[in-house]
């Protein structure tokens, strides 16, 4: 099968026609006892964000939700990329003091998760590494909690007004989360006594079991959130043309295909596009679509994202690419700070 990325067919099929990814990282001490070899923990934990993150992008008809691409990486270097540290009983207490310490020190992580692997628990504590929280978490829930925590992280970057915050703003942000958490009296899928957290995951409330999550539930947790306590502030899209230009496919669609979206009602939209022959038997279907006579690569089409159910199996198999636009006459002002 090829490498490339946009040729391998996985769940979250819409990743790999958009640039629009975010890149993360889990520090690890070394080979110690994850309770699963740690590259397949990375693995099932990217499917499981971008899956959810693929739903959210079709309900969602006024912003890009990012993509994630998440690593593992074996050290005690902090860096602007490092979010959750992952760690049990066997990870040696020096290498825990050094990332304590770099922690304190750092001036360009805006928090970092502290997962503690313990057999029997999921719950939600003040760290004792001093990170802003503290997961004790059986290994069972690992990958849960991982995508509980970057879906957030992918959430916070589709806001236009959230991503001009600087490195104290963003930590207040966390601590409203944790705020409108207790107030509202959300449900909490993990274990969550603690009375003064300073970060909290709305994915926690979103969470109904292990391999289970009500993302129209997350969405409306996160609108009720930027309502509550940003009601001032509207999220700008970014134009057309710039959405497009991050589509990997951008060089194989007409010059200023950005002007077909022009005379096109404000929404969201797919820009599909006919692939290499993969799967001949649902050609005639694919011909249909695109009033085709005989099968054709690189025939391009625009429909309302309201669609996607309908033309989901053309998707999945890479038959058809399906790149998503959020159709806006807005442009943004230059230089605009997020406290203005």
């Amino acid at each position: 099968m090829s490498t490339n990325a946009k040729n391998i067919v996985r769940p979250e099929f819409l990743k790999n026609f958009t640039k629009n990814i975010e890149n993360r990282v889990v520090l690890v001490q070394g080979d110690n006892n994850y309770g699963d070899d740690i590259n397949n923990i990375i693995a099932d934990s990217n499917s499981s964000i971008n899956s959810i993150v693929q739903s959210i992008n079709i309900k969602c008809e006024s912003r890009q939700i990012p993509y994630i691409t998440l690593k593992a990486k074996v050290g005690n270097a902090l860096d602007k990329d490092v979010r959750i540290l992952l760690r049990n009983y066997y990870t040696q207490r020096v290498y825990e003091e050094k990332i304590k310490f770099d922690f304190v020190e750092s001036n360009d992580i805006s928090h970092l998760i502290d997962f503690l692997i313990v057999e029997g628990f999921k719950e939600i504590t003040i760290s004792s590494l001093m990170l802003d929280v503290e997961l004790i978490i059986d290994k069972d829930y690992i990958v849960s909690a991982i995508t509980d925590i970057i879906l957030d992280i992918l959430m916070f970057n589709s806001y236009s007004f959230l991503q001009k915050m600087d490195l104290q703003q963003r930590r207040e942000f966390s601590k409203n989360k944790f705020e409108y958490f207790r107030q509202e009296k959300l449900p909490c899928f993990y274990d969550c006594n603690s009375k003064d957290l300073v970060y909290y995951s709305l994915a926690f409330s979103a969470r109904t079991g292990k391999d289970e999550f009500s993302v129209e539930k997350y969405i409306l947790v996160w609108d009720e959130f930027i309502k509550a306590y940003y009601p001032k502030y509207r999220h700008r899209e970014k134009t057309v043309k710039a959405q497009i230009e991050q589509h990997v496919d951008k060089g194989e669609l007409p010059n200023n295909y950005y002007k077909r979206f022009y005379n096109k009602p404000q929404g969201a939209y797919l820009i599909i596009r006919t692939n290499k022959e993969r799967t001949p038997k649902i050609h005639r279907y694919i011909n249909s679509v695109f009033g085709l006579s005989k099968y054709e690569y690189g025939k391009i089409k625009i429909v309302p994202l309201e669609k996607f159910e309908e033309y989901k199996p053309m998707f999945e198999n890479l038959d058809v690419s399906a790149f998503k636009v959020v159709n806006t006459k807005y442009r943004p002002p230059k230089n605009r700070k997020f406290n203005e």
